[in-house]
């Protein structure tokens, strides 16, 4: 919500807030619990906060693009240029980590698990059908959807 009002100039209601405060402070209390596990668990809530703004800003940066100025993206146009980056980093890192070590990452736990690469494919391609579907309802939210990255966020979040 602060990364959309700064970037996007977008305003909210007090309602809105209270959504917002309620949804944060909810997650708030679930994971108070976490703290008696030690330092690890602090050095763990830093990386979810940093990885958790770093999400928002996509979210915020993913709206900007489709909504303000001249020159912006349709949802089709979006999904597919967010999804021809993801493809080429994840291209490089499965040519670059994955293949030279596909015996130890993919046949063995295979074979252990009594499965076959057909059957691996399978899931891979349901697994991609998913993320399409929720890709483009993602982007809808986020280009039609009253409060954009803020609902978004929120719905996220009580995910």
């Amino acid at each position: 919500a602060i990364l959309s009002r700064f970037f996007l100039g977008r305003s909210m209601n007090v309602w809105q807030w209270l959504g917002i405060v309620i949804v944060f402070g909810g997650l708030v209390v679930t994971s108070t619990d976490s703290l008696n596990l030690g330092k690890e668990v602090v050095n763990g809530l830093l990386l979810v906060i940093f990885g958790s703004a770093a999400h928002s800003m996509s979210y915020v940066m993913s709206e900007g693009i489709m909504t303000k100025k001249e020159q912006r993206l349709s949802i089709p146009q979006n999904c597919a240029v967010q999804g021809l980056v993801a493809l080429l980093f994840f291209t490089v890192w499965q040519l670059v980590y994955t293949v030279p070590r596909f015996d130890e990452l993919v046949e063995e736990p295979m074979q252990k698990a009594g499965t076959s690469v057909l059957y691996g494919a399978q899931i891979l391609f349901f697994f991609t059908l998913a993320n399409f579907i929720h890709s483009i309802t993602f982007y809808v939210i986020l280009k039609d959807f009253l409060g954009g990255s803020t609902s978004a966020g929120v719905m996220k979040g009580l995910q």
